[in-house]
């Protein structure tokens, strides 16, 4: 008796990294195109057109932001066993304060960057910390108004090290703010918040987000000290000195001043 294949099931797994790659490769495309057009109607355009040139780059940034982020989450929610090592976070702080002119000129915020010390050794991983400080940065700069003020500050609190956010923007969204809050944060999707805490958990580090006293939000991350930290003061194993850790922080940051002057 002739017996039939047994039929395999389908696979459920979601092929991340494919569709990562065929999303950006397709906004390249459409990218490149336009900066074709533009580079050829530059002089002979007219206003309309270069207008909407110029719109088309703003949202294929947006659009690429969209994206990232949710590849980001997804990343960080199929991950398990997050890699965990010694790093100063100070370091990380001061690749934002690298930007405070750049966030001045363009945003018309002005940043305030402090580490109290001036090493703060940490477990956990450096490309997430990066992440989450981009986002808690991100949000702050698009809640704040042309003038307002962000304080990003580390210090030690008894056994644990206390990383604030805080702005003077919009504040927190509720009946009475919802539609400036909306369009301070240009309808996105919501996903920065969201990858902060997937971060925080996965670090074992404390979260929490509240309404600022004077106005506007403050974020509050918690991060343990490491026993032999707090017992003796000396630091934990960190990188070699002198060592280049990989950085998208500033790259993000740049690419988040571009896209909040183009919605000025």
């Amino acid at each position: 008796m002739r017996q039939t294949p047994q039929e395999q099931p389908e696979s459920m797994e979601f092929p991340r990294r494919e569709f990562e790659s065929v999303c950006f490769h397709a906004i390249g495309l459409v990218d490149q195109n336009r900066e074709y057009l533009q580079m050829h109607l530059r002089e002979s355009g007219d206003a309309p057109t270069r207008q909407a040139l110029a719109d088309m780059e703003l949202q294929t940034a947006r659009l690429e932001r969209t994206l990232s982020e949710m590849m980001d989450l997804m990343a960080l929610e199929e991950d398990p066993v997050p890699s965990r090592r010694g790093f100063d976070l100070c370091s990380v702080l001061r690749q934002a304060a690298s930007l405070r002119e750049e966030m001045a000129r363009q945003a018309k915020v002005h940043l305030t960057v402090s580490c109290e010390p001036d090493t703060c050794p940490v477990l956990g991983s450096p490309e997430e910390a990066e992440l989450m400080v981009f986002h808690l940065l991100s949000n702050a700069l698009r809640a704040s108004a042309p003038g307002g003020k962000i304080v990003l500050r580390l210090c030690r609190a008894e056994d644990a090290w206390q990383l604030t956010v805080t702005d003077h923007g919009c504040g927190l969204p509720g009946p009475a703010n919802w539609q400036e809050n909306r369009r301070r944060f240009l309808g996105g999707a919501g996903a920065g918040l969201k990858i902060c805490r997937a971060v925080c958990r996965r670090a074992g580090w404390g979260f929490a987000l509240e309404a600022g006293s004077g106005g506007g939000a403050e974020a509050v991350v918690t991060l343990p000290m490491e026993p032999e930290t707090a017992a003796s003061g000396d630091t934990i194993a960190l990188h070699a000195a002198g060592e280049v850790l990989p950085s998208r922080l500033r790259w993000q940051l740049e690419r988040e001043l571009h896209l909040l002057a183009g919605n000025a």
